[in-house]
């Protein structure tokens, strides 16, 4: 499918805390990553958005996910008010914590090269 670049998380989302059922195998379609040292070619699928997607409806209400927005810090999420300082809070810091990587990293098996440069505001729902 076609790539989409993403920015690696910023060091600074990396949270101590990790949800309930912190196991995001999942996540990784079967992959076992890999180490992509450009990270221009740390492109995501539409597949790979999908699994991140059904993640976060499955788990946010399940696991009572709070608001990591500075404009929500704290308030209760429903899965289509999940942002992305909430994604990196609740999926991509603790996903990728203990491999120390990219979320591509985490759930590729080569280098993915995009196609396309996708900008977003962090506020936006994912």
């Amino acid at each position: 499918g076609k790539l989409v670049h993403a920015k690696a998380m910023p060091r600074c989302m990396c949270l101590s805390r990790q949800p309930r059922g912190g196991d995001f195998a999942e996540l990784t379609g079967g992959a076992t990553g890999c180490k992509i040292a450009d990270a221009a070619q740390r492109g995501i699928t539409l597949q790979q958005l999908d699994r991140v997607a059904d993640f976060v409806a499955a788990r946010c209400a399940e696991q009572r996910w709070s608001s990591a927005d500075p404009e929500r810090q704290g308030e209760p999420l429903r899965p289509d008010e999940v942002t992305s300082h909430d994604l990196g809070a609740n999926v991509l810091a603790p996903a990728t914590r203990r491999r120390r990587c990219s979320f591509v990293e985490l759930v590729a098996e080569e280098a993915q090269p995009p196609a396309w440069f996708v900008s977003h505001w962090w506020g936006e729902p994912f």
